[in-house]
């Protein structure tokens, strides 16, 4: 009942720390200040409330809701349902950030990236897609996609994240490269 944001937001980790999940969902979708709606959507995914934020996404038209909800996914490790969004979400900005949150999943995110680049034609989100591969450190990856991409920029973009890759395997391609 108090008008203190700091006060609420106070209340809302409470919640969190107390696992009540539906009181943290209720403003997550319900909370009128948005610093405080986005407090609780990032303590749901802290909570890993999973089916939670999947359902607040499809429903939310918000872009900086539905930001907030992406990070929250990551934070709540849901892989499958990033992965599923990188591929389906219609705002190019959004689908940019689903990516490089999967990236940071992990190696286990690997094949949904590679099968994203396989499928995509659009070159900003191949970039995503390769500067993820680049945070995770994985130069086979990489190699991979060098060996098989035909555009000259993207696949420059690749050799210069392969070429300052603290990876032995990395530098025995480059090495083959200038060998050519």
């Amino acid at each position: 009942s108090t008008a203190s944001t700091p006060v609420k937001k106070s209340v809302l980790q409470a919640f969190m720390i107390a696992g009540d999940r539906e009181r943290v969902f209720a403003a997550a979708k319900g909370e009128a200040n948005p610093a405080l709606r986005e407090t609780a959507i990032e303590l749901l995914g802290v909570m890993g409330a999973r089916a939670d934020l999947a359902a607040m996404y499809a429903g939310e038209t918000s872009k900086s809701a539905r930001e907030t909800i992406l990070q929250a996914l990551f934070i709540a490790g849901d892989t499958d349902r990033l992965a599923a969004l990188a591929k389906s979400e219609k705002d190019r900005d959004l689908r940019v950030q689903a990516i490089r949150n999967l990236a940071l999943t992990g190696s286990k995110s690997t094949p949904s990236l590679l099968a994203l680049y396989a499928s995509e034609s659009d070159l900003e989100i191949r970039e995503a897609v390769i500067d993820g591969l680049f945070v995770q450190g994985n130069a086979r990856a990489l190699i991979d996609l060098s060996k098989k991409e035909t555009d000259r920029r993207l696949k420059r973009e690749i050799l210069e994240k392969l070429s300052i890759m603290d990876s032995d395997e990395a530098a025995k391609y480059m090495l083959e490269i200038l060998d050519e």
